[in-house]
């Protein structure tokens, strides 16, 4: 089994440009125990006139293995 998700959102802090974030993921489902997944996740500011003047906000991307099992 295969899983895929697409996430938005826009974040807003006091004194500081709007941000939008936009996140991509996947998860594959190896047997009944294991997934794996991947995330990828882009950031940028919405005022366009801030492009290039301003750093990028950090994003959260990720590798990861998912085990389940009952104790």
């Amino acid at each position: 089994r295969m899983g895929v998700g697409y996430g938005v959102a826009v974040e807003s802090r006091p004194n500081e440009p709007k941000e939008l974030r936009q996140t991509i993921l996947g998860e594959y489902d190896v047997n009944d125990n294991v997934t794996l997944g991947v995330q990828k996740e882009v950031a940028g500011h919405l005022d366009p006139a801030l492009k290039g003047t301003v750093e990028p906000p950090p994003t959260d991307d990720r590798v990861y293995m998912k085990y389940r099992t009952k104790f």
